[in-house]
């Protein structure tokens, strides 16, 4: 059992006193802007009865010309009398609750978005234009009005948002404002827009209430803020009135994956650490700082510091009971494979979606309720659309029988645990190992079940197909050489690959492989230091914004990999993802080749012959041992032809159901579970 004395004691954060230094982060659930506030009232609840200390709510939006995306409320005097419930029954807990105030700046869902100059916006596509001085005042006392509604909704502070691409957090960097009056001539014209926001807030909530203040420590770019400049900046935030800091890192673009298997915990801990030892504010220890254990090591050498969860809590109501030995259950990982579910996302609309456990997400937005008439299913694929379908359907009340050719549930689980040997997706898989064990489902496994023994069983109800996925050879003279093989085979009979591989496919899938190409001998996992220095990250107090101003050499990998198109084109397309443009990054910082707009002429079994352009010029050949083939996808079975020739109805759910068999995990498993809460 873990006992974090220094982490679990009393902490005075300004005018709070805090039961201990565990506090959660604004997580954006989706419910901020729901008409009704219950939802939201549970979810944090959930927090509060966990442990935590205080709870930031991601909600206070100060002026209609920073909403974030239509249809979300401005914090007025009446939406701030509905959110007194949520207060109170925080306080209930002994938990304090702290209120964000939100200006989305050039990110704003507005017919004319508000920023520090001319800025072109490709989340939205539309540019934003430098506010004026009339406008900047107004949205100053908006800031300082909705912190007094806050107050009066029984918030005990607020904290202002100054990070990303928030309407502060443009004024503040040296990249995004070059304005040449007061608001930006200069280092404290940066800072004024910030600073007045400070004043005039403080002036109207007095000395009782606390102010944080979240930026972009780390802005990842090299004209971004130098040390002095930020050691300048809180200096001055102190003075104003604000009693504690938050960081980010990034904020002007998505350069880095900061959600990804790669990132090792406490990577940022050094930053964080620094801005710790250079002020006297409490500095809040933010995403990725590690575990509690690591959090209480920092704590006994920081007297000044609180820790924030944001994914933990997402992923497990229960994370602090359990990671203190309290609840004798394994915590249930946070996972976010495709970067689109942020825990401080402003502009999500749809409630936050939790891969690994989506039962909680459901429970709280539709209720479970038991079927009249069960059903006895039959389940074709213990995959992950198979297994969500059949916990949701049976937990209704239905009789489901699950018949898996493979000796092992899973399905493109495991092969993701081979590409990213990540213990998050192991603990993945051992959740939905146990969830099946303590169900009513009949798992059958090493059973492929064939065309004709499903149509022969008796008193089914439905047949649910859910069936696995595999590359559909392309048409190019030579793909039946020996040496060529698709993802599935090789990832799952464990074929032998040689040092020189073409990967054909350009698609999310190709880019899974790629990684499991090039680093299989790589070192697992990278330090923070090693990690920092491949996305060229450097230390804040020597380098501008974070940015070394070059990108070291990561170790090479022993294979020479080769990601080419199977159709033109599909490079550049892939690349207009930022998830996927950032995976692509990485692989070429690990040294993969990419060949795009070309085309493939032949394969044998010691070459691939490439051409270019429409007529074809331009021939060479490129020396391979092997081909990995990742094109189109298609269903892995002949049961949906053969049940459909026999007039059997049945139910296709999961990857075969997408175009070209590419869905994301996060669609197949909310498929599967709407598909089970309406059979």
């Amino acid at each position: 059992m873990l006992h974090p004395q220094e982490l679990l004691s009393a902490y005075s954060c300004g005018p709070l006193r805090l039961r201990n230094r565990i506090t959660a982060a604004p997580i954006v659930t989706g419910f901020e802007h729901l008409a009704d506030l219950n939802f939201l009232q549970n979810r944090l609840l959930e927090y509060a009865r966990d442990g935590v200390s205080m709870v930031t709510v991601a909600a206070g939006i100060v002026h209609k010309t920073g909403r974030p995306v239509k249809g979300t409320y401005v914090f007025t005097e009446k939406r701030a009398f509905e959110h007194r419930k949520i207060t109170e029954a925080l306080h209930r807990e002994h938990c304090r609750a702290v209120l964000q105030l939100i200006h989305a700046g050039p990110q704003a869902d507005v017919l004319f978005p508000v920023s520090s100059q001319h800025l072109f916006v490709p989340r939205t596509g539309k540019h934003a234009h430098g506010a004026n001085n009339y406008r900047l005042k107004k949205i100053i006392s908006a800031y300082a009005q909705t912190a007094r509604h806050a107050i009066s909704a029984g918030y005990d502070g607020v904290e202002i948002l100054a990070s990303g691409l928030s309407l502060p957090a443009v004024f503040l960097s040296p990249t995004t404002n070059n304005r040449k009056d007061v608001w930006g001539n200069n280092q404290l014209g940066r800072f004024k827009l910030s600073l007045d926001i400070v004043r005039a807030v403080r002036k109207e909530i007095g000395q009782n209430k606390a102010i944080g203040f979240r930026f972009n420590l780390l802005e990842l770019t090299p004209t971004g803020a130098g040390w002095d400049e930020i050691l300048r900046l809180i200096q001055m935030l102190r003075m104003a009135g604000v009693d504690y800091l938050c960081a980010d890192f990034g904020g002007i673009a998505d350069t880095i994956p900061d959600q990804s298997f790669d990132m090792p915990p406490g990577v940022w801990n050094d930053a964080y650490q620094a801005l710790a030892e250079n002020t006297e504010l409490t500095v809040v220890f933010g995403h990725g700082f590690g575990s509690l254990e690591a959090a209480d090591t920092l704590s006994q050498q920081y007297g000044n510091t609180l820790f924030e969860l944001s994914e933990e809590l997402l992923g497990d109501k229960r994370y602090i009971h359990k990671s203190l030995g309290l609840v004798d259950e394994p915590v249930i990982p946070w996972i976010d494979l495709q970067g689109q579910e942020r825990y401080n996302d402003i502009f999500r609309t749809d409630p936050v979606f939790n891969l690994v456990n989506p039962f909680d997400a459901f429970s709280s937005e539709v209720t479970l309720r038991p079927t009249e008439k069960p059903k006895k299913i039959v389940v074709i694929g213990a995959g992950p659309a198979g297994i969500y379908f059949s916990l949701i359907a049976a937990k209704r009340g239905h009789h489901v029988q699950i018949f898996e050719r493979n000796n092992e549930i899973g399905g493109s689980l495991r092969s993701l645990y081979k590409i990213f040997k990540s213990e998050k997706i192991l603990s993945w898989i051992n959740f939905l190992e146990n969830k099946l064990k303590l169900s009513t489902v009949d798992v059958k496994l090493n059973t492929k079940a064939t065309a004709t023994e499903i149509l022969q069983l008796k008193d089914v109800n439905r047949i649910v197909l859910a069936p696995g996925i595999e590359s559909e050879m392309p048409d190019i003279s030579g793909i039946d050489s020996s040496n060529v093989m698709t993802f599935n085979e090789m990832l799952q009979e464990s074929l032998p690959v040689g040092n020189r591989v073409a990967v054909i496919g350009t698609n999310a899938t190709a880019l899974s492989i790629c990684r499991y190409l090039l680093n299989y001998n790589k070192e697992k996992p990278l330090s923070p230091e090693k990690w920092r220095a491949a996305w060229g990250i450097g230390d804040i107090k020597e380098h501008a914004g974070g940015v070394l101003g070059f990108v070291p050499e990561v170790a090479p990998s022993a294979r020479s990999v080769y990601l080419m198109e199977s159709e033109r084109k599909q490079l550049q397309a892939l690349s207009s993802t930022p998830s996927q443009a950032l995976k692509l990054k990485w692989l070429l910082i690990n040294g993969l080749h990419t060949l795009d707009d070309i085309n493939i002429e032949a394969v044998d079994n010691y070459s691939v012959r490439v051409s270019s352009g429409d007529r074809h010029t331009d021939r060479f050949t490129v020396r391979i041992d092997h081909v990995v083939v990742c094109s189109d996808m298609f269903v892995s079975d002949e049961l949906p032809e053969t049940l459909s020739r026999h007039n059997r109805e049945f139910i296709l759910i999961g990857a075969a159901t997408a175009r070209g068999g590419q869905q994301l995990l996060k669609a197949t498993i909310k498929q599967a579970v709407e598909v089970a809460l309406h059979i």
